[in-house]
């Protein structure tokens, strides 16, 4: 708990609505479930995406940390001064299982009303920001030109979810204007709804994502990682959202969506 800041801490899991709005209260969480933890390497960072502000860190729980499944995740981190003071997480309940995680889900109206966003501010680099409003835009809009123009040749995109990678700029833009494959899949990892609203940015120049929510589509929330080249186009892109609250034929068609015709 010493990376966590003991003024300002707020820690929300996004799949299941878990919030805990202090460092006493995460502490006290940890302290519950240490002891049960497998003995070697129950949680293992991955890769991290961000700069000093903050990041996007993926990473995989053991089996037995939270559960009797592994959990894979994208944990979107603020940094101040060297301390964690906000951490929220997403993570595929398909994964983990639907039950399972449909028994730790708290009802709606138990849900936080923001996720910790307003108390540490909009401090990522103005050159994530501005990569993240135009791509959030174009997607919204399925303008291909304008998505196109902020996409390395060779870019690849990878829905963890869908279990889907795409890469090249030409694919990519297809696959998530809806341009190619099967164009009526609703699933956010290729279909960006018209209603998406970015919650919250992280990271440095080169590196670091977007939180996205959605009032109108089945699943409201879920974050994409974001590299680029240093000047502005975009290498690789990453997302992350809860498959549960989606039908299998759902993630079917993200699958056939990579076809090309």
């Amino acid at each position: 708990m010493s990376y966590f800041s003991r003024r300002s801490t707020t820690y929300i899991d996004a799949t299941v609505g878990w919030s805990f709005p202090t460092w006493q209260s995460l502490h006290d969480l940890f302290a519950n479930y240490m002891p049960n933890w497998p003995s070697r390497n129950a949680s293992t960072v991955t890769r991290i995406v961000g700069g000093d502000s903050g990041a996007v860190a993926f990473f995989t729980n053991k089996p037995g940390v939270f559960g009797a499944s592994e959990i894979r995740a994208a944990g979107v981190v603020d940094i101040r001064n060297g301390k964690i003071e906000r951490w929220v997480d997403y993570w595929d309940g398909r994964h983990f299982g639907i039950s399972a995680t449909d028994g730790l889900r708290l009802p709606q109206n138990q849900w936080p009303s923001d996720f910790g966003e307003r108390s540490v501010g909009e401090r990522a680099h103005p050159a994530m920001k501005r990569t993240v409003s135009t791509m959030v835009r174009a997607l919204r809009t399925r303008d291909a030109d304008a998505l196109t123009g902020i996409l390395a040749d060779d870019v690849t995109f990878e829905d963890l979810t869908a279990h889907v990678v795409v890469a090249g700029r030409r694919s990519v833009v297809s696959y998530m204007t809806g341009r190619g494959g099967n164009s009526g899949t609703s699933g956010p990892g290729a279909v960006v709804p018209e209603d998406l609203t970015v919650r919250h940015v992280v990271g440095g120049a080169v590196g670091g994502g977007y939180e996205w929510v959605s009032a109108g589509g089945p699943v409201p929330r879920g974050v994409v990682a974001v590299e680029t080249d240093g000047k502005g186009a975009v290498t690789r892109l990453t997302s992350m959202w809860d498959g549960s609250l989606v039908s299998a034929s759902v993630l079917t068609s993200l699958g056939v969506r990579s076809i090309e015709t």
